[in-house]
Parts: structure tokens; sequence; C-alpha cells
């Protein structure tokens, strides 16, 4: 028998004696299991009516009795003489779609345990505590009814408590310190954690993994957890200058407090917990924001090259930005991020803010301009709003500088509140200026009130010096991604920069938060006077695929990615949004490696981080779909890489790969891998055919030069759906225009096709359109005559009748191509063309979807010369005129209409409100016969109708 103990066994000993030494045993008044009984809560209450609650899994005691309830600042405390009023339960199992995230459908199974405590005193004040438990983790929350006697709530700090049971190691960085989230994750015992932000993340001796944090975080101040004996955890909410932490009228509810628990880190990633714990989407169709790749006038002025303020380095000029507009076209990211041009960067603006416009530019920059030139390459602008933390006087310029952008056509915004903890200027109901903390309640309202701003003018939000994610971007999706864990402006100019592990500390902590845009891609790896950065060339890309945002900024200077053109293709490449994501293995703070799957394609992606040390790790490919081969095209560390003696080494390589194959990656210290594996071609590259196929399998058939008696022959692209029979069974058939560019990236415009058979498969298997041909029609020279309504150009005077002609490059042939279609096509197709076509053949078609109108003239306005109002008036109204005499019968066919607002599209809006007014006149229904739609802040390009393809594809082919 052991006579002496160790220091350290010593010390869990005690630890284990202090926990448990609380408070006497509760008895039990409640218990709720998650659906595969692998968690279980217990609510008891303890001889002094004091609430505690414990959790076990799998029969084992994973937190241990601990209290619940509050402090108030004007009334007696919520936490004893409590006696069990009611309780209920209830069971949901559900899935729901993301518009954009890690993958595509979630899964939300959880049992829901209800109870109502109300004290036993004359006060007799009642309180609702709410567990969901999942198998993966759990979120209780409390609820404050509606109830004469605690009417106005006034928290001075929650009590609620999380006692460890086994002994276990920590990951946490500090809270109430100067530098908000901005910290190294320090790795201790947990008994020596003194006081954390959330995520906190934790591993038992015996290999149970568990986070804290909390989900919804709405009108209410974040919880910080202290350490208070042993491994017991408190709630501490963050401070307020007011007094009271927390001030809300009741009835109310509070952020969830949340426990994500699996056997490994991995499974803690995989959770998704934190998101269900979430309000559903409020926002409605959120299709105007795309994820994307971004580029931007930043990282320059990191490394000290160029200056947010004004002067001869200045940044943010109309040169520099469309410089970077040109770049970001060229290489196929979507927006350009623009810093620094706005007037107040002069002086002090650190912590002050107040000098800060919202809608005046410096004078070396033309924001419409750049806006417009933006516009006309296909790039997005994202806008910039610092603040300082001066949220006073942001909020009295919020809504103009949000209707400037708006009107400019710039749908995203990066707000930034640089200032140390506890400076943010709020302005209080006393009508003065009060300090508040970055996460504190007032924030948090504030954050919100950007958010929905935003939503209303259909603009995403990236927040940095942001308040901690909770989830919320399920209920807002336009709050799309924040920054807050030392991202890569740390590695320009940090004391010290980033270390080798930060990335594998960020993934089992921070990012179990929500997305972060951690800006990667610095393939120059070097920072402010060449200060290196900790990390292989590989590990930066596969930065890409392990640390998640919906914007993924490319950092780097133009200039350095023509220098390692290799690399950046894979940048170039990698997507933003996913529809599958899966942990194929890691370590807290040691090692990870994430694979995804391309929301908008068949293609996987790997990446694979390491720390300071080398690995080799084997990873199966099962993930691969089963009888498909693939591409691997690898980019990993070279067999000489080092982050300190030649971070530079790089091997790019391909090699066939299948599901049943391994592969073995060799991670070098700092390093990483990645790989893009790349599906079999699609079919729409298979050789051309001259006769059509009934073999299932072939989905696609293409006739290179289609012959017609009416118009130059061309090539026509036909797509079958799966489990194509050869026509014995009825089939819709959709005819669409413009063929080159629904399918094949190498023949559509700036390489964006629609996708339309990747929408109309996955509309299929869901059950909502029936099964349907595609029928995709490439144009000719002639494109504009053939699609130009010959009747509406023959209404025009002549003058203007010439002067359109001569635009277009002669008459309007599309009686023409209406014969060609009808005759030897039969389709059912988009467009104005489309409309015409129905109103000319009834019987033919269906329907008609009319997605690019061009109400005002089939090709670009301009090319008539100035001035264009009137003659604009006359093309649209000759046509308008002519389809009110010309319209089919309601209730016969479908009809849809959509635009956007920026372009071309910005010129449609009055005409189609015209003939929505024409057509209910006529005795068309909207949602019956007919659907029109506005996406505001969506441009005139195959990209955004792509995003919304799926909407007139459900509407038309409905079953």
């Amino acid at each position: 028998m052991k006579r002496l103990l160790t220091v350290s066994a010593l010390a869990r000993w005690c630890a284990a004696l202090l926990l448990f030494a609380g408070s006497a045993v509760a008895a039990t008044v409640a218990t709720v299991s998650s659906p595969g009984h692998f968690l279980t809560v217990t609510l008891g209450l303890n001889g002094e009516g004091r609430p505690e609650y414990s959790v076990a899994r799998n029969g084992k005691p994973v937190i241990a009795e601990s209290r619940l309830g509050f402090l108030l600042t004007d009334a007696p405390k919520l936490e004893r003489n409590f006696a069990l009023a009611a309780q209920s339960t209830r069971s949901v199992d559900e899935i729901w779609e993301q518009p954009w995230g890690e993958r595509r459908y979630v899964r939300n199974q959880f049992n829901e345990l209800r109870v109502r405590l109300t004290e036993k005193t004359p006060l007799a004040r009642s309180l609702d505590v709410v567990f969901r438990v999942y198998d993966d983790g759990l979120g209780f929350r409390y609820e404050f009814p509606d109830q004469a006697q605690l009417r106005q709530v006034n928290i001075a700090e929650e009590l609620t408590e999380f006692a460890v049971v086994d002994p276990a190691t920590a990951w946490w960085i500090p809270a109430g310190e100067w530098n908000r989230y901005e910290y190294l994750y320090n790795t201790t015992p947990l008994a020596e954690l003194s006081q954390a932000h959330t995520p906190v993340t934790i591993r038992t001796e015996a290999g149970l993994h568990i986070a804290f944090h909390e989900a919804a975080l709405v009108d209410y101040s974040s919880m910080w957890l202290r350490r208070v004996t042993g491994q017991r955890l408190k709630a501490n909410l963050s401070p307020s200058s007011q007094g009271p932490k927390v001030s809300r009228t009741a009835p109310f509810v509070t952020p969830w407090r949340t426990m994500q628990i699996a056997d490994s880190a991995g499974g803690l990633y995989m959770s998704d917990l934190i998101l269900n714990l979430n309000e559903p989407n409020k926002l409605g169709d959120v299709s105007w924001f795309k994820p994307m790749k971004y580029v931007g006038i930043w990282w320059a002025m990191h490394l000290d090259t160029w200056s947010w303020a004004s002067g001869p380095k200045h940044g943010a000029t109309t040169e520099h930005a469309k410089r970077y507009i040109d770049f970001a076209a060229k290489n196929g990211f979507g927006g350009v991020l623009i810093e620094g041009w706005n007037l107040g960067w002069d002086g002090d603006w650190f912590a002050n803010g107040e000098t800060f416009s919202f809608t005046q530019a410096y004078p070396d920059f033309d924001i419409a301009a750049v806006a417009a030139y933006a516009h006309k390459k296909g790039v997005r602008i994202i806008g910039h709003h610092e603040t300082s933390a001066n949220i006073a006087h942001y909020e009295e310029q919020l809504g103009a500088g949000l209707d400037l952008y708006t009107r400019l056509g710039i749908d995203g915004v990066k707000t930034g509140y640089v200032a140390d903890a506890g400076g943010v200027k709020a302005l209080g109901e006393d009508g003065k200026i009060h300090f508040e903390w970055h996460d504190g309640q007032v924030m948090s309202r504030h954050h919100l009130k950007v958010v929905t701003e935003a939503a209303k003018r259909h603009i995403a939000v990236d927040a940095h010096e942001p308040i901690k994610d909770t989830g919320l971007r399920r209920t807002y999706p336009n709050w799309v991604s924040r920054e807050g864990a030392r991202g890569m402006e740390y590695n320009a100019w940090g004391n010290p920069p980033n270390p080798p592990e930060h990335e594998a500390n960020l993934i089992f902590t921070r990012m179990l938060a929500g997305p972060m845009d951690f800006t990667p891609g610095v393939l120059s790896l070097t920072g402010r006077g060449g200060q290196p950065l900790q990390s292989t060339m590989a590990k930066q890309l596969a930065n890409y695929v392990v640390i998640y945002s919906p914007v993924q900024m490319a950092a780097d200077l133009p200039e350095n990615y023509a220098r390692y053109p290799g690399p950046f293709q894979f940048i170039k490449d990698v997507p933003a949004d996913w529809s599958d994501t899966r942990v194929l293995n890691g370590e807290v703070g040691d090692y990870a490696t994430i694979v995804r799957k391309d929301r908008n394609s068949d293609d996987w992606y790997l990446g694979s981080v390491t720390d300071e040390n080398a690995r080799t790790i084997e990873v199966s490919l099962d993930f691969l779909d089963a009888g498909r081969s693939y591409t691997a095209q690898v980019y990993r560390d070279g067999d000489d890489a080092d982050w300190k003696t030649n971070r530079y080494s790089i091997a790019i390589e391909k090699r066939m790969v299948k599901q049943a194959d391994k592969l073995t990656l060799r991670l070098a210290p700092g390093g990483g891998e990645a790989i893009r594996f790349v599906a079999a071609r699609s079919p729409s590259a298979l050789p051309a055919r001259t006769t059509p196929v009934s073999l299932h399998r072939d989905r696609f058939v293409n006739y290179e030069n289609f012959p017609s008696r009416n118009v130059t022959p061309r090539k026509v692209v036909v797509w079958l759906p799966e489990g194509y029979d050869g026509g014995r069974d009825r089939y819709a058939v959709l005819y669409m225009h413009d063929g080159q560019n629904l399918f094949d990236p190498e023949t559509s415009t700036a390489h964006e096709p629609w996708a339309v058979d990747r929408h109309l498969a996955a509309l299929e298997r869901a059950g909502a359109v029936r099964r349907t041909i595609i029928v995709g029609i490439a144009n000719s020279a002639a494109r504009w005559r053939e699609y130009a309504p010959a009747a509406a150009v023959e209404r025009l005077d002549p003058q203007l009748r010439t002067q359109v002609a001569e635009a277009g490059g002669g008459d309007p042939q599309s009686e023409a191509y209406l014969q060609f279609l009808v005759e030897e096509l039969k389709p059912f197709m988009g467009g104005l063309i489309s409309l015409y076509a129905l109103a000319r053949y009834p019987d033919v078609f269906g329907g008609a979807g009319c997605l690019s109108t061009h109400w005002v003239l089939t090709t670009n306005p301009t090319l008539l010369g100035p001035p264009i109002d009137a003659r604009v008036e006359s093309i649209g109204g000759a046509y308008i005129e002519w389809l009110a005499g010309h319209l089919p019968p309601p209730k016969t066919h479908r009809i849809y209409f959509d635009h956007g607002t920026v372009f071309l599209d910005a010129l449609y809006g009055p005409f189609q409100e015209r003939v929505d007014r024409l057509m209910a006149a006529q005795g068309y229904q909207r949602g019956i016969d007919l659907e029109s739609r506005v996406f505001p802040g969506a441009t005139h390009n195959e990209q955004a109708w792509r995003d919304r393809l799926d909407i007139p594809l459900t509407y038309l082919l409905r079953r």
C-alpha cells in the first residue's frame, strides 16, 4: 500500500475534495437524457432550496453539482428558497439548411427539459430553467417570465457554475484584460485557469473533450469563466459602466450556457450545437450574399508601406483601388476590400473615432468611380467602417453610411472597433458618453443594430475587434464573419508573431464559436521589417481549408502572388462555401486535418496543419465518392521545409486517387499540406455526339453544330436527369439561351457558369421539381439580332429604329430564331425572348422564365450614345405596349421575372413595375401564374443569376 502521494496526485485529490464540498447533496427534481442516451442532466434542489444541476456521460459524472442563480443590484438574489412549480419535456428532430456554411444541411435533434422554480418566500418570484440535451453536448438558459413581482431585472452577476469532475488540461485566453480577445492560448491544468473568455476547451485525463461557451448572445453581457476552487468554474459577466451588468424587462431569456462534449478534438469541431441553439433565419431570402474570396488594400498598410492616413503613402487611392480590382477580376476573386478611403484617419484616431466620416472620401479616392469600375469588372467592393470603438459617433452616421453603400452597389462592409478593452464610447440614457467593454450588453445591442440595419439594405457584415461569435449567423445570415483571435496582422508587427501552434489551437477553441476572418495566404512569409512568419508556404495554403470563413482573404500583395504562381493557383481554386465538412484527425494545439466539399462542384479540399513539430499522418480517402476517380493536386511541404530554416520549400504534385486509397501527409515543423481533389471531368466535356444516347450513365450529349433552316448552326448541349430511360417516361424540357454559360467554366463568361445541372439535380432529389431535361442553346455572332423582339423594334420611330439596328449589327432576327425553337427544338426557355416566344406561340410553351429581361434594349444601352433616357423609355415602352395585346390568358401558363439593382439591372425596375401592373390587370396572380422578384444589390452577370437559379427553377418546374 502506498503511504505517500506525489505532489501532482495530492493536488488532484485536494481539488476533488474541494469540488464536492460546495453544498449538501441536492434532491433530484427532474432529469433529461439525450436522444441516444449518451448524456443525462439531473436537476436538484438542496436543503436550502438552491437549484443545482449535474451532467453524466454514459453513466459517469462529468459535471458535478453546479449552482444556478443570480445576484441582483436592486432586489434579493435569486438563488435559494426555491421549490419545483412545474416541469415539462419535449423532443425535436429536424433538418435545416444553411444558406452558406461549413455544411449545407444541419440536423437538430435534442430532448428538452423545462422547469419552473418558484420561491417559497413571500416574494414568490419565478424563474424558468430550460435544458436542451444533444448526444454531443447540451445548452441551458434562464427564462424570466412576465410577473409583477420581478418586471425590471437588474443583474449584478450570474451564479452559474460548471464543476468539472475529472482532472483536465485547459486551453484558454484571459478575459478582463486590455487586448480584448487578442491573446495567444494558454495551455495549463484546468486548476490553474484564472479568468477566461469562452470558448474554453478542456481535455480530461481520460481523453474526454469539453468546450464551454454560450449561444444566442442577444441584449446581454458576454459570459467569462472564472475559476473559483479546484476545477469549479463560475460565470462572470462582462462589466457595465451603469452598475448592473445586464438590465432587461421581463419576459426575456438569457443566452444559452453550452457544453460541447466529445471523445476527440475533432468531435468538438463537428458539433453543430451552437448553431442549433440559435433561432432560425429571421431575414428570409439572403441569396444576395455570395461567399467569396477577396483581396484588398490592407496588408501593405500593416507592412507600413502604405498608410490609412492621407499623404504620399495613402493606400486607398483611386489608382490603387482600380489596380486591385483588375487583379481580382483577372484571378477570379469576388471582392476588393478598401480600408482608409474615408476622412478621419489623420492624427489620433486610435480609441478616438470622433473625426471619422462614413460618407466622405479623401480627395484622391473617387468612391463612385471605383464602385462603377468594380461593377464593370464583375468585382464586388467590400466597404470599411472603422469606428475606433466610438459607437456613439458611428451610430449617428450608420444609416447614412450604409445608404451610401447601397446607392453604389456595395453589399459588404467590414466594421472595426480598434480600442483597448473597456474603451468603447457609448451614449448613455443620461445623454453622456460612458466607457464600456467590447463584449458587454451595450456592444451586444450595438452589433445587432449594425447587422439588422445592414440586412435591411442587403449588406453583409464582417466585424473586426468584435464581440465573440455565438452562432447568431443562423438567425442573421448577413453576419458572415468576425476577427478576434490574433489574425494575420499579428504576423506583420506582433511581438511575438503567431507561433506555429496558433492555427492548431484556433481550430479547437476560437473556431468552435464560428467563422473567423483570419486573412490567410501570405506567400511572402514576411512581415514588417523583414519579420519572418512562423509558417511554411504549404501551411498558408492549408489555412484556407482548416480555418473557415465564407469571406476568405488573399492577404498578400499582388506582386508577391506573381512571384509564386504555383502555390497561388491553390488560393485561386479553393472555394469559400461548402456542402460538407469532416475532421479526419487532430489534437488541440498540435495538429489537425480537415476535408471539405465544395458546395458548387463535386471537388473536395484537404487542409492539414501542425505546430512546431514535424508529423507524418496517414489519412483515408473514404470521404470521396465511391466509384469515381479524382486528380489529387497536392501542395505539400518540401522535403527540406522547416519554418525556421526553409519556410519557402514546397512541392506541387498530381496523382490519381479513389475512395479506397490512403495518403501519407508529411508535415514539416510549422508546416502543412493542402490538396484539391478534382472529380473526373464534368460530363459537359465529353466528346461531341451527333445522335442522342439512351444510356442512363451518360448525363450530357453535345451537338457541336445543330443544323437549322432558320438560323446559323450552333452548339446545343443536352443534360439528362439521373436515371434517364431513353424517353419512356414523361419529362419536362427546359431549353435555355446562352447555352455556353450554363455548364462549363471553360466556355462561360468570366469562367462563372450558371451550374444549372447541379441546381436542378439537387431540386429533383429533394422532390421540389419535376424530372427535367435541359437543352442549352449556344448563342451566335448574331446574338442581339436573334434575341431582340422584332415586334417591339418595329414600333419605334424610324430614326430610333435605325439607331437600334446599327447598334445591334442589323435588323432583329427573332422571328427566325423562334421558328428554330418551335419547329426544330420545341423549347422551354428564359429571358425577354422567352416572354416574346410565349406570347407568339402560347400553344407551344408552358411558361417563361425571364432572368435577364433587357427591357431597355437587348444590348448595352450606352452603345446608342448620349442622351439615352428618352430612347431607353421608347424601347422598353414599345415592347410593353405590344405585350399588352398579346399575353396569353391567365391561369394557362407560368411566367417568372426577376432583376437586380446594379449595372444594367438598375434600369429594369420601372419597366418591370409596369409589366407587373399590366399582368395584374389582365388577371395574373402572384404565386399562381406570375412571380416577379427584385434582388437588391444583385448585378447583371452569370454569377448573380446562378446564385438565385433555384428560385425560378422551383417555380417553373414545381410538381
